[in-house]
């Protein structure tokens, strides 16, 4: 009986690292891919095929997009981004990626040159643009809070960073929604800094 020799010299451990990075790339290149045709699908559907196709989940609020709608799909082996931008094409919305989430969210509103309003009466009200940073218990920061101003259409959405940046009255109050779980309410008294 022959005995197998193995050899582990250099180039051989060089082109074992090399086969195994190869394969480790040519894995993650189709993970963005997404394969989807049929012309009457629900939202709901198409991110949980998103999901089971790319391992990215799709975060929403139903208040904003109704995953009940139905689309039409035409994808083979189409980009995720294209994938996203095609069924949300026609709504107030954008998306991000955050890790392994999809986080769809309203559009920005177009930034205002000036920080005055002017109210239906005709008066000129001062604005205050507030920026912070989102943090829990244990100071770790918070993406995709949602922050709006009280009985206003006024929103914004923290980053990835827990940062956020929003325009309000000075006696405004804000209100800090996580996940629809968590409310938290703040009023400003003309302050530019929370907490």
């Amino acid at each position: 009986m022959k005995k197998l020799k193995l050899n582990t010299g250099p180039r051989y451990m060089l082109l074992l690292l090399f086969l195994l990075i190869l394969s480790s790339a040519t894995r993650s290149q189709g993970k963005d891919k997404i394969t989807l045709v049929n012309d009457h699908i629900r939202l709901t559907d198409v991110f949980s095929i998103i999901k089971k196709q790319s391992g990215y989940t799709v975060f929403y609020n139903n208040e904003i997009l109704n995953d009940k709608e139905t689309v039409r799909a035409n994808f083979k082996g189409a980009d995720l981004d294209q994938v996203m931008n095609q069924v949300l094409s026609g709504k107030e919305l954008s998306w991000v990626k955050q890790n392994q989430f999809i986080i769809i969210k309203k559009k920005e509103p177009a930034k205002q040159d000036k920080n005055i309003a002017i109210l239906p009466s005709g008066i000129i009200s001062q604005q205050l643009t507030i920026s912070g940073t989102i943090v829990d218990e244990t100071n770790q920061t918070l993406p995709g809070v949602s922050v709006k101003v009280k009985n206003t259409a006024t929103g914004a959405m923290s980053n990835s960073d827990g940062k956020y940046t929003i325009t309000a009255a000075p006696n405004a109050v804000l209100v800090f929604l996580l996940s629809d779980i968590s409310v938290r309410r703040l009023r400003l008294a003309a302050r530019k800094q929370l907490m």
